[in-house]
């Protein structure tokens, strides 16, 4: 699959080549309609490796925390409480924006409209 990654500090992002991956215990895959990329992601090849490095970050990684598709593979374990299925439609975003139980803002516009509001 093809995918805009960072592959080296201090330079811009490439599109390339990447195995498709396989999901885990508690993930699922999606397959991505759109993708967005923010000042943060383009801000990120303009980043000295030991300021990366600092908050967490490794290259390659591949960038965009705003996208949307939909459920294309499911890994074990996934919570039956979410209800994710291959097909069903998903957004995606930064983990600092979900609700504090970890849900996704998925089938739930109220709390959807509750979590815009803040």
């Amino acid at each position: 699959m093809l995918a805009y990654r960072i592959t080296d500090w201090l330079a811009p992002a490439r599109l390339v080549e990447v195995p498709v991956p396989e999901p885990g215990p508690h993930q699922v895959r999606v397959k991505v309609a759109g993708c967005g990329l923010c000042h943060s992601d383009l801000a990120m090849g303009q980043m000295p490796g030991e300021v990366g490095e600092s908050i967490g970050w490794k290259v390659p990684f591949t960038l965009g925390h705003e996208t949307a598709g939909w459920v294309d593979a499911v890994g074990t374990d996934v919570d039956a409480g979410l209800a994710l299925g291959e097909g069903d439609p998903v957004a995606l975003f930064n983990i600092g924006l979900l609700y504090e139980d970890g849900l996704f803002l998925r089938k739930d516009p109220e709390r959807a409209a509750d979590f815009y509001a803040r």
